[in-house]
């Protein structure tokens, strides 16, 4: 038996159709309720893709709502049993374009009151790879520095990944020495690794230059161009790297996903998405953290949204999501970088409106637009 149900907003990009398989039903209980677990899987037809879903449905009560069980960690570096991670903007100087480290401390107090359990720097929103190995030392530093001083409950996480693995293997190697919580390394992007087993190898140097901190693997394959499956390389990863403890999974290949997390020790993993549109849908496909740019923004409204998926409360969950939707159509309009950084401003965070090229960035005027807008649509 199955059901057919209309595309959500998560797949607007896709020709698709989603199913709810009802074969392979497991039972098991968990907070004195059952619950029917399917198994996942996925086709391709002529008029799009079908996915079959590895979704939990509760039997009973809100029988039509799909939840993913609690998926912790064994000893979890993160307080919430669903850590809600700010991807951070790097903060630049507005007129010498330098790095401006003097905004972290705002930047902490924003992030505390939008209850986000950590932060992610010099990833894709805060340009990691197009700053200086100098440069993000500098800035791994300034935010230990400053949630030390103000002893804040904020995680640190840094991402290390650079074109050269000599490179990632230093800033991991500095990451250790001034004691952040983890890491996280893409791989390679231009000699890119071409097999699993030299991804794996790969994130193996990186990860023995930090060999007491979390290290967590950066899956972004349309921005690396290394297209191997997550579902390959996280045995892989797990079997070579000692302190290996997660991913971020910035992509849209549910099927993918869904195979990472039903492998044999995926409760032990972290598995964090990235795409902030995909959060709901990720949910149901075994997520239990989240790190993306949008939580820097308006992280109380995703933290509310995951909240009230887990508690089926699905009119909340769905009022939440199109906060989401909202700034991800901006980005889609302004691009990813130049729309943080205006987002970030209307905020109250001054981030600097030039990032780093190739970026362009936004001038006064269209900064100022994307204020009202912001408020016109109830993000502010």
């Amino acid at each position: 038996m199955q059901r057919f149900v209309r595309c959500p907003r998560y797949f607007r990009r896709t020709s698709c159709i989603c199913v709810s398989s009802f074969r392979s039903a497991a039972s098991t209980v968990c907070e004195r309720k059952t619950y029917r677990v399917f198994g996942a899987g996925a086709a391709l037809l002529p008029f799009g893709a079908v996915f079959f879903s590895s979704t939990v449905f509760c039997e009973g009560e809100n029988e039509s709502c799909p939840v993913r069980l609690p998926c912790r960690p064994k000893d979890s570096m993160f307080v919430s049993d669903f850590p809600v991670i700010a991807a951070v903007v790097t903060p630049f100087n507005e007129e010498t374009g330098e790095l401006n480290t003097g905004v972290i401390p705002k930047y902490i107090e924003h992030l505390e009151r939008q209850r986000c359990d950590g932060v992610f720097v010099s990833g894709t929103a805060g340009e990691g790879p197009c700053c200086t190995v100098t440069e993000r030392k500098q800035l791994m530093e300034a935010w230990k520095n400053h949630l030390t001083a103000a002893n804040s409950r904020l995680r640190l996480i840094v991402h290390v990944g650079c074109a050269a693995l000599e490179d990632a293997r230093e800033l991991a190697e500095h990451a250790w020495s001034i004691g952040v919580d983890g890491i996280a390394a893409v791989p390679p992007f231009y000699i890119k690794p071409h097999t699993p087993h030299a991804l794996a190898e790969s994130m193996k140097y990186i990860a023995d230059g930090a060999p007491s901190l979390p290290f967590f693997y950066y899956h972004f394959p349309a921005m690396t161009g290394v297209h191997i499956p997550a579902a390959v390389v996280v045995p892989l990863l797990r079997d070579r790297i000692p302190t290996f403890r997660g991913i971020k999974y910035t992509d849209r290949n549910i099927t993918d996903f869904a195979s990472v997390s039903t492998q044999p020790g995926a409760n032990e993993l972290l598995l964090m998405g990235g795409f902030d549109d995909m959060a709901r849908v990720m949910l149901k496909y075994g997520a239990n953290g989240w790190i993306g740019g949008c939580v820097g923004v308006i992280g109380d409204h995703i933290k509310r949204m995951i909240e009230a998926d887990r508690a089926c409360d699905i009119e909340t969950a769905q009022s939440e999501s199109e906060f989401i939707y909202k700034l991800t159509d901006l980005f889609d309009m302004l691009g990813l970088i130049p729309g943080l950084r205006a987002a970030h401003h209307a905020v109250g965070v001054e981030v600097g409106r030039h990032p780093r090229l190739p970026s362009l960035g936004l001038d006064k005027e269209q900064v100022t637009d994307v204020r009202q807008w912001m408020h016109d649509v109830g993000l502010l």
